[in-house]
């Protein structure tokens, strides 16, 4: 459906740029304007910004003022709609007419085919000459060398152009978010040792199957559970069959070289893992409701107690309320990815590719004004001023605010100590009395920063070694605490060598398979679920075969054929 809308709007865009520069509009056609001043000499930038529910004012705003203050501009804040749909539709009205600001914070709203279409009929000017330039990118030549090449693939345009500013704050966490949780209250009373292949948890689920493993007189539990249809790493068939094969839901991949695209859902490899889930549906070890439950029975199952569940998959604190204190969510330990039977464990992965998160237009007068600001979202402070709010407020480097204070990767030794100290972040936790806290600055409507929209960078290195310094203090007991640094010690780099990168397509190769990939990753998670419950046989050398001619007559090799020409694109 998402991609379904996205077609639908890259068709709009084409549409109304027809429209626009066959009539002589489009900023793109104009002669470079007069800068724009205010009296007092300063640049006047205007700058389309998506809205945000909890900004009070953009205008009346301690960071539109920081930026005024610090590049000696005025900034005329226009604000635009906050759903995406909206702001795309105002975006386009305002490219038809030419009346588009100087620069847009879409924050997410624009679509990569979109922005590039734009840029190649030239709303959105190219910036390469000035991210070429040593003087007009201090900031941004101090990042990370490993991230800026990461950085400058994704904000690459497959025409070779660079259109947009990107936001990149990567985390294993949101990259390989299927953690692997089992029930060890359980494992313990039956004496039964943690999984760490297939094999031994199949073993341990039919042993827990029949047994009244959490003392309620019933042998009522679920072996293995999670959300299919869901997000957040719910899914635990997927995160099961990357024990056979890597395979990341909706995406091709590649083979072992890393030189050639294939499609990991044709495999042996994953026919053999299809197989090891149907043996536990018939043995009454993995859940057929998973196929189908909302996140309301996903969370309603998953929080009742006594505990039900034995294993499940899952990123999101969300699905378990005050997990602090919930008794169900304290059964159950992270453990890595299991080992299959040919030695693979890996772990869904999605490489980061950040998201692009400012442009300028062909209407700003002094597009070399407008860059520098916006490179100025790269300074290592401002970037945390992006997400948290003003220094000293929000955050802080001071030392004597930080001696003392750990987090879970200092205190298991990941990294050596905090760098930042957040406040007033601390959100449904403990203040030091041991009180409930209810409010931070996410939940409150401000006017103090833009709320984490604009360019930044956030090394993962900066994540880790935050601490918040005015809520409850750490506690090592507190598994809650603790998940994020099992998660990163049980998954970093539990992927392949070769991971297939976010493509850049054409406009032509968009619409040319967007379709395809649509109906083919629609019609793989419904085959994937018949063959696990048996309604397709897995065991079938022709119910497969059929399986494999329907994604090729949905345009399965128009879709790889096509992601090859953007990979060796990619790659020359």
């Amino acid at each position: 459906m998402i991609l379904r809308r996205t077609i639908l709007v890259l068709l709009l865009t084409v549409f109304v740029f027809g429209i626009a520069f066959a009539a002589g509009g489009g900023q793109a056609r104009q002669p470079a304007r007069e800068p724009r001043l205010t009296p007092d000499g300063r640049h006047h930038l205007i700058v389309g910004m998506r809205d945000h529910a909890n900004i009070t004012d953009w205008q009346d705003n301690w960071q539109t003022q920081h930026l005024e203050s610090v590049h000696n501009v005025h900034l005329e804040m226009n604000v635009m709609p906050q759903a995406a749909a909206d702001f795309r539709t105002r975006v386009n009205l305002e490219v038809a007419a030419g009346n588009m600001p100087d620069i847009y914070v879409p924050a997410g709203a624009l679509t990569e085919e979109m922005i590039l279409n734009f840029g190649v009929n030239g709303a959105f000017i190219p910036l390469n000459r000035y991210f070429d330039d040593p003087a007009m990118t201090p900031n941004w030549r101090r990042i990370d060398p490993a991230d800026l090449e990461q950085m400058l693939n994704s904000i690459t345009a497959s025409d070779g152009n660079i259109y947009s500013f990107p936001q990149f704050n990567p985390e294993v966490a949101t990259q390989a978010p299927h953690r692997l949780y089992i029930n060890q209250v359980w494992l313990d009373r039956f004496n039964i040792r943690t999984p760490q292949t297939t094999d031994e948890l199949r073993a341990a689920l039919l042993r827990l199957r029949d047994a009244d493993v959490n003392g309620n007189g019933r042998r009522d539990s679920i072996g293995v559970y999670g959300r299919y249809g869901g997000t957040a790493g719910a899914d635990i068939i997927t995160a099961l069959i990357n024990s056979y094969i890597f395979y990341t839901r909706g995406r091709l991949g590649l083979d072992p070289s890393g030189r050639t695209v294939i499609a990991p859902f044709t495999e042996p490899e994953f026919r053999e893992a299809l197989r090891f889930l149907n043996d536990l549906h018939r043995e009454r070890i993995l859940e057929p409701s998973l196929f189908t439950d909302d996140e309301n029975s996903f969370r309603a199952t998953i929080n009742t107690f006594p505990n039900v569940v034995a294993f499940l998959s899952f990123q999101s604190m969300a699905h378990w309320p005050n997990g602090i204190d919930n008794p169900s969510f304290q059964q159950m330990y992270c453990i890595p990815p299991l080992r299959g039977p040919r030695g693979i464990a890996y772990t869904p992965y999605e490489p980061y590719d950040g998201r692009l998160d400012a442009m300028i237009t062909s209407n700003a007068p002094a597009p070399e004004v407008a860059f520098k600001m916006l490179e100025y979202f790269y300074d290592a402070d401002m970037s945390i001023t992006v997400r948290f709010g003003p220094p000293d407020l929000h955050w802080t480097r001071d030392p004597e605010k930080l001696a003392g204070v750990v987090n879970a990767f200092t205190y298991m030794g990941v990294f050596p100590a905090i760098t930042v100290g957040t406040i007033g972040l601390d959100m449904g936790g403990r203040n030091a009395a041991g009180e409930p806290t209810l409010s931070s600055i996410w939940s409150s409507r401000t006017n103090l920063f833009w709320r984490a929209q604009g360019p930044r960078y956030a090394p993962e290195s900066v994540g880790n070694t935050r601490a918040d310094i005015d809520g409850a203090p750490f506690d090592p007991n507190n598994r809650v605490d603790m998940r994020n640094v099992f998660h990163f010690q049980n998954y970093l780099g539990k992927w392949p060598q070769h991971v297939l990168p976010h493509l850049k397509f054409t406009v032509d190769e968009a619409m040319a398979t967007g379709q395809d990939v649509m109906t083919i990753n629609d019609f793989v998670s419904q085959a994937k679920a018949e063959f696990v419950i048996g309604t397709r046989d897995i065991n079938s050398d022709a119910a497969w075969n059929a399986y494999i001619s329907d994604l090729n007559r949905m345009g399965l090799q128009r879709w790889i054929s096509t992601s090859q020409t953007a990979y060796d694109r990619l790659m020359r």
